[in-house]
């Protein structure tokens, strides 16, 4: 991270700014607090690249919020809206929740007018200007006949309806694919509508039904795109086909495995297993969080 001073006094000072990059390089971002914070991106790359997203309060030495596996690579001053600019898509998140609004294609964003509540993207002879009030998200893409004779790389995970005997469905995490099946295997749908994931990474996925699957339809996915970006958990009300982000108190995003309650109908309990890389604090490890409404909110469990 950049080191900030003090013009009068060239003393060290903390936190006064949230000062970003542009991935395309050029002089830094520099913007006033808000609301008493500042924000702070984290980034590691040496053989591998690792994200984390920090607020602070102004002046302060220890984080507010942190988030690890997530790329904060633009603030977007008065909207409170957070930007990751991973090919081939933006996407913005909330900087309060920190959970995902939408998606929209890339753009080579390489400059801000803050005043104008502007965004600049060119390449080449092309300009593109972006409003930071936004545009409407992609539409999530619709299920696919997966026409290959063959699943698309290696089986990870089987995941049963529970009422398998009247509905013949099950879902496969196979490569880096989510398919269902309605017929018990003879046929199967790519499930396309989780947002995009950076075009050069894998992502790894995990996935969890609700023992009613047969009556409530319900399925929670979670995971990471090897160690650059944390997934979080995604849940599903209609057997696959349009997913919401449940990630409100999921600090760490980096998700390898879910386990939900078998009363979940009662209790509505389930538990995501993760793994966090601070490597801004030298800590790396393993973790539970658990959720006790259906994935609306989380709280750390153990370490």
């Amino acid at each position: 991270s950049p080191r900030t001073f003090s013009a009068r006094t060239l003393a060290p000072v903390t936190h006064t700014a949230t000062i970003l990059t542009l991935p395309g390089g050029g002089p830094p971002l520099i913007l006033p607090p808000e609301d008493g914070l500042v924000y702070e991106r984290q980034r590691y790359a040496r053989y591998v690249v690792m994200n984390g997203a920090l607020t602070y309060p102004v002046g302060r030495t220890e984080p507010q919020e942190e988030r690890d596996g997530l790329s904060l690579d633009l603030y977007l001053p008065g909207s409170r809206v957070i930007l990751s600019l991973l090919h081939p898509a933006i996407w913005a998140f909330d900087a309060q929740t920190w959970e995902p609004l939408g998606w929209i294609a890339h753009e080579p964003i390489r400059a801000m007018d803050a005043e104008g509540r502007r965004l600049y993207a060119w390449e080449g002879a092309d300009l593109t200007i972006l409003s930071f009030e936004g545009a409407p998200s992609l539409p999530p893409e619709p299920s696919q006949p997966w026409k290959g004779e063959d699943l698309p790389g290696a089986v990870r995970q089987i995941a049963l309806s529970p009422g398998l005997a009247q509905d013949r469905t099950l879902f496969v995490v196979a490569g880096p694919h989510l398919l269902r099946s309605s017929d018990a295997g003879q046929s199967w749908q790519e499930l396309r509508g989780l947002p995009p994931v950076p075009s050069y990474s894998v992502p790894n996925y995990t996935l969890a039904l609700s023992p009613s699957f047969e009556s409530d339809h319900t399925v929670f996915v979670g995971g990471h795109v090897d160690e650059l970006l944390g997934l979080g958990v995604w849940r599903s009300q209609d057997g696959g086909e349009t997913w919401s982000p449940m990630w409100r108190g999921l600090t760490a995003l980096m998700v390898e495995r879910l386990a939900i309650s078998p009363d979940y109908r009662q209790d509505h309990e389930l538990a995501a297993y993760v793994r966090y890389h601070r490597f801004w604090r030298g800590e790396s490890g393993s973790a539970l969080l658990r959720s006790a409404d259906g994935a609306e909110h989380w709280e750390l469990a153990a370490t």
